[in-house]
């Protein structure tokens, strides 16, 4: 019996060594996977201290669209330099063992059948975002980037890259809607380091609701022969006709637009208001310009600009209608002196909206 007993307990012994042994296998295989998971958890990107968030704000101002342009085609597209530091100060993150970035767009949704292109509050009008990391490699917003390692500072040549898009047939006329636009952080504490955002009026979309009638193209207006007997000295004028311009308009989409006109002209060298130099050319007059007025018989005042300012001749609200803008010109007397000859001369118009 003791000898039984003693086997047994033998073979219990071995049985309870043979227990705690898988236990102790089972502990240890659990240390590793929990000492695993532990390092695999540690691997991110934290801000860095010393970096400071960049922004950008996206101002365009106007942006005219062209009458003809096609649905899909690019409007405008403008280029911002990231406002760099140098050096560490550029460092946008610490990164341990790698980590993830995202690039997101919080602004509008994706249109299906463009690539990247994201819907706005104008009719019609779509905005694309992206940024390139140097000179030839860019991505688009929304993205998101990993690293086995580190991401190193803001290349110099970083630039970030707003495009305009015609999604649609018809367009609306206003500002793009204010706010935050991109934000580019890591996931591991979600601080921007590169923040896009647009004020109010910093993109202001103006679709053409006007043409040039095509009557209105080319005008010629005869001012006929006049005697220079007809001069009664500086300021005096003669051979006055009247001349019209002709817009066919139609309401637009969203916010209606002021119309205006723009006329550029070289100015006679003597400065009189209104009055444009006559063409140069062989056996031209002297003494005299050509004086236009608008329908108020306000001299005109001649502007190469492209936008509407206080140069500009008023028109009125965008609408579904043909309007018929008044001028006048005539012969005007610019110095005391009138030699007879040749008296040409040439002006432009341009639509301009408010």
């Amino acid at each position: 019996m003791s000898n039984g007993n003693s086997v047994l307990s033998r073979c219990g012994r071995c049985t309870r060594i043979l227990a705690e042994r898988r236990r102790s296998l089972s502990g240890m295989l659990l240390f590793i996977c929990l000492l695993a998971s532990a390092q695999l958890a540690q691997a991110a990107c934290f801000k860095n201290p010393s970096y400071t968030e960049k922004t950008i704000n996206m101002f365009f101002g106007k942006v005219y669209l062209p009458s003809d342009l096609a649905v899909g085609a690019l409007i405008a597209r403008k280029e911002f330099n990231l406002p760099l530091k140098g050096g560490q100060l550029d460092k946008p993150w610490n990164c341990t063992n790698g980590g993830v970035v995202n690039g997101d767009m919080l602004q509008g949704q994706m249109i299906t059948g463009y690539d990247h292109v994201y819907s706005t509050n104008v009719t019609g009008i779509g905005v694309r975002l992206s940024r390139f990391f140097n000179g030839t490699d860019s991505t688009y917003y929304a993205h998101t980037r990993t690293t086995p390692s580190d991401f190193g500072t803001f290349d110099a040549n970083s630039k970030f890259v707003v495009e305009l898009f015609k999604t649609g047939p018809k367009t609306g006329s206003g500002p793009l809607a204010p706010g935050i636009y991109t934000k580019y952080y890591s996931v591991a504490d979600s601080l921007s380091v590169l923040t896009t955002y647009l004020d109010v009026n910093a993109i202001t979309i103006v679709t053409p609701t006007c043409t040039v009638d095509v009557g209105s193209k080319n005008i010629a207006v005869n001012l006929g022969s006049v005697s220079r007997s007809n001069f009664k000295g500086v300021g005096s004028s003669a051979g006055e006709k009247d001349f019209n311009i002709k817009l066919n308009c139609q309401r637009g989409e969203n916010t209606q637009n002021i119309i205006a006109l723009n006329m550029a002209a070289t100015s006679d060298p003597t400065n009189k208001p209104g009055v444009l130099q006559l063409t140069q050319e062989p056996g031209v007059a002297t003494g005299v310009g050509i004086q236009v007025l608008d329908q108020t018989r306000t001299p005109v005042k001649f502007t190469t600009s492209t936008v509407a300012d206080t140069n500009s001749i008023n028109v009125g609200p965008s609408d579904d209608i043909q309007y018929v803008v008044p001028f006048k010109a005539r012969y005007y007397q610019t110095t005391p002196n009138i030699n007879t000859g040749k008296a040409n001369g040439t002006a432009t118009f341009t639509i301009v909206y408010q």
